[in-house]
């Protein structure tokens, strides 16, 4: 820019080639959160699947395995009792053949 004068700024645009949306999660949603005893965690499978659900806590240690079973295409849900853990920011892990998702889960008291 010229001191003084206006300044122009010129923006040119570069075609990117079109990327796939790819869908890595199995939707998960977890309630209530924060929780205090029970939570519901539900999710969509697109197809039957094997599914995985773990808790993990701060450090990445495995501190409850919520699910490890077959389930149907469509919408699934699993209860799960966490009045045994500290309180304290875990992360719900659900894993499939094809999928994965991670969620943050607070436990208060």
């Amino acid at each position: 820019f010229a001191t003084g004068g206006m300044g122009r700024m010129f923006i040119s645009t570069i075609p990117v080639a079109e990327q796939k949306e790819v869908n890595t999660g199995v939707g998960l949603d977890i309630g209530p959160n924060p929780a205090r005893g029970r939570v519901r965690i539900q999710y969509f499978l697109d197809h039957s699947s094997r599914i995985t659900i773990a808790v993990y806590d701060i450090r990445g240690c495995r501190v409850a395995t919520v699910a490890d079973e077959s389930r149907p295409a469509g919408a699934n849900a699993a209860e799960w009792d966490c009045r045994r853990l500290a309180d304290g920011v875990y992360f719900v892990k659900a894993v499939t053949d094809d999928r994965r998702d991670v969620h943050k889960l607070i436990l208060v008291r």
